[in-house]
């Protein structure tokens, strides 16, 4: 019974990383643009977005990673199917060109401790494509939010 629930507890933390992880394989950037709207409220926030995603895509995945919060302590199994995703995912992003930019469009505000930040990706083919990434307020400052 107990080895049937940590099974379970396991695949439900992959479950819901499998899910993060692939929301946010979607942001990669080779240039970033903030926006004027995000002057200084909220300039925190778009910056670590465009530093993160930047970071990740130059191939940094581990500054990328220690950008995020994931909901969880992820022990050293779920951080190495992690990074291997990622890895992955700048792999065939490379292969078709990557991202030409990120410009973020503006930031609200949940709460002091959750914000929401706009962007929009444009990719090196001209495709855009709008999103939205929420970043959290943790002990150790703000930090991507990659699970809920």
């Amino acid at each position: 019974m107990q080895h049937s629930r940590l099974g379970h507890n396991f695949h439900t933390i992959y479950s819901r990383l499998a899910v993060g992880v692939s929301i946010v394989l979607s942001f990669f950037i080779s240039a970033c643009s903030c926006s004027d709207d995000k002057d200084r409220i909220g300039e925190e926030q778009c910056q670590l977005v465009e530093n993160s995603l930047t970071a990740l895509y130059q191939g940094d995945i581990q500054s990328y990673m220690a950008s995020a919060d994931y909901g969880v302590e992820l022990d050293t199994l779920h951080t190495r199917i992690i990074e291997s995703l990622l890895s992955r995912h700048v792999h065939q992003v490379s292969e078709i060109g990557g991202m030409k930019q990120v410009a973020t469009t503006g930031v609200t505000f949940d709460s002091d401790s959750v914000a929401v930040v706009s962007y929009t990706l444009t990719y090196n083919n001209g495709t855009r494509e709008s999103h939205l990434q929420k970043v959290v307020n943790t002990g150790d400052g703000w930090k991507l939010r990659i699970v809920e």
